[in-house]
């Protein structure tokens, strides 16, 4: 039987916008998100200008999100040469083997609005589409899923080589032109975002969207940090886009922790490294009793911070390895024990008892 994947012969690199400005809002939108995945705790990872513009992959819930941003200060509808690229775009994706198993999820989102329409451009579709997009069904479903195969069609019409594999993807191709649930699948995972702003706006409001992110995160900033913390971002995002390994477009959680501890600066990043390093490894190559107060200082320095969070679990493991390791004597395992115990109630130096109800005291 003819397989989808062999339509992923038809997939190319695609380039985010023709313009600085846009490559720039496209950086802004990823540190948006890296930073929103650390605040919800997400494990999904980010990819940055790898497969499309953003694309985001949960490995535990098996979804995979493809974003393609335009910051443009003209409208779009299905007559846009952007519009039917993304769509042509989407489509080699959703033919790649190797998200065959993930809920896909393909993002068309850009600054502007859906054109007016006319003649031709079909944008009254786009417009009850974009309306409806999360309860796509019925007609309308049926006529958005016409569409799209036009598209495709004409994109595929447009190949010129003739190769064996070419010319076997185009008969697989050929195949599916009558399969409607196919095509109604594909159809429903597109999904379209306009901000209706002009180009200087939607930059303006990603960097305010940013500055109350940073603001959101569980470190102890200073007002200053923030501005140094972007710039931080920004770089590294800017650096990701020259890689050629895809590994190196990643952008995760602990990758974002290690900047900011670094931003942070003194006793802060310090601690980051010492976080770094237990992260990467709980084994305990070679006792030595130093090492087991410096964990109980550190794991201390966490529970005294509040505007630090998330690294109890890790500091209870670490403590937990050195309780249980052979050659841990009886009074390093006391007072290991104490910061367990610390460390799982986790008493502010703010805990007040409070005073006691008189009839509680009366029924005594």
């Amino acid at each position: 039987m003819n397989r989808i994947t062999q339509l992923s012969i038809f997939h190319k690199n695609t380039d985010a916008t023709s313009t600085e400005r846009g490559y720039e809002f496209q950086k802004l939108k990823t540190i948006e998100v890296w930073i929103e995945n650390k605040i919800s705790n997400s494990q999904e990872i980010i990819y940055y200008d790898y497969q499309d513009d953003i694309f985001q992959r949960d490995f535990q819930k098996l979804k995979s999100s493809f974003r393609q941003l335009k910051l443009y200060s003209s409208n779009f509808s299905f007559s846009s040469s952007e519009i039917k690229k993304a769509i042509s775009h989407f489509f080699t994706l959703y033919s790649l083997e190797e998200y065959r198993l993930d809920e896909i999820e393909f993002i068309f989102e850009a600054n502007s609005n859906i054109s007016r329409s006319y003649e031709g451009n079909d944008a009254k579709l786009l417009k009850e589409w974009y309306n409806n997009q999360e309860f796509l069904e019925g007609e309308l479903l049926k006529n958005c899923t016409v569409k799209v195969k036009e598209i495709i069609s004409e994109f595929v019409d447009t190949i010129s080589s003739e190769g064996p594999q070419m010319l076997k993807a185009k008969e697989v191709f050929e195949s599916l032109i009558k399969n409607e649930e196919f095509w109604s699948d594909f159809t429903k995972t597109i999904h379209w975002r306009f901000e209706g702003v002009e180009p200087e706006e939607a930059i303006a409001n990603s960097i305010r969207n940013i500055t109350a992110l940073i603001l959101k995160l569980p470190y102890p900033f200073e007002e200053y940090h923030i501005q140094i913390l972007l710039n931080s971002l920004h770089f590294h995002v800017s650096q990701a886009a020259t890689k050629e390994n895809p590994e190196d477009r990643l952008l995760n959680n602990d990758l974002l922790e290690k900047i900011i501890f670094k931003v942070l600066g003194g006793e802060n990043e310090v601690y980051g490294k010492i976080i770094d390093k237990y992260k990467t490894s709980l084994k305990i190559e070679q006792f030595i009793l130093g090492e087991v107060y410096e964990t109980i200082s550190w794991s201390r320095y966490y529970r005294q911070h509040e505007n630090l969070d998330g690294h109890k679990e890790l500091w209870v493991n670490v403590l937990e390895a050195y309780l249980n390791h052979s050659e841990t004597p009886k009074f390093c395992k006391k007072d290991i024990l104490y910061e367990i115990i610390y460390l799982k109630l986790q008493p502010t130096r703010n805990f007040q008892f409070k005073d006691p109800d008189p009839k509680d005291i009366h029924s005594l």
